[in-house]
């Protein structure tokens, strides 16, 4: 199964657009929903795109396993970790004794999954290099009367909300302050980069992109 999985992975420098965004962390462009689903025949680290606030976690010989999980955060720093993202933002967190990676759309953050990582045990007394992927940018984030209804509530939904454009990568970044050592966010925008998969963009779930943690042949 795990020689399956390298041989799947292998393809991506062949076929598909590879943005590195460090030396742990890349990105994938454009991959079609049908990979997505040969990465889950196959048990490959991948988090699920349900929107909820459910993180995996991975110690040792323990492993706790809701059905849907948007999150994974793994003491084991070398294997192989994938999110698949269209708009959202793809958060990846490198320790010194685990990493993270977060699929984070605006419903699971809404859900409390971001403070649900920086409270959880494994996580907790240490800051990691956090990295995000490719997003929707506040340019194209544009949200109606229900959703800032919705946020109303929310002490710091009014700092990045501006004339009915949300910035979604600005937000995560201040939640996540308290377990950050340093912080880079991809510039590239899904919705204006044609580049980029895009729901909002396109209106079609066929295609998405994948952020790694450590791609075996991603150099």
């Amino acid at each position: 199964m795990k020689q399956d999985l390298n041989a799947l992975l292998k393809t991506i420098n062949k076929e598909y657009d590879v943005l590195k965004i460090s030396n742990h962390v890349s990105t994938v462009l454009n991959v079609p929903v049908s990979f997505v689903n040969k990465l889950h025949d196959l048990n490959a680290n991948i988090t699920n795109q349900n929107h909820t606030a459910d993180i995996k976690t991975f110690s040792g010989n323990d492993n706790q396993s809701p059905i849907h999980f948007d999150g994974i955060i793994s003491k084991d720093m070398y294997a192989t970790y994938i999110a698949y993202t269209s708009d959202c933002l793809p958060i990846v967190g490198i320790g010194k004794e685990c990493c993270f990676l977060i699929h984070a759309g605006w419903r699971g953050i809404y859900l409390g999954i971001l403070e649900k990582l920086i409270n959880h045990p494994m996580t907790t007394n240490q800051t990691f290099d956090i990295y995000v992927g490719p997003h929707i940018s506040k340019k194209y984030f544009t949200v109606k009367n229900d959703f800032i209804e919705l946020w109303q509530d929310n002490p710091l939904f009014p700092e990045f909300i501006e004339q009915g454009h949300f910035d979604l990568c600005g937000y995560a970044k201040k939640v996540l302050q308290p377990i950050t050592q340093s912080w880079l966010a991809s510039h590239a925008c899904t919705f204006s980069d044609q580049k980029i998969a895009s729901y909002r963009r396109n209106g079609s779930r066929e295609k998405t992109n994948l952020t790694l943690i450590n791609n075996p042949f991603c150099h």
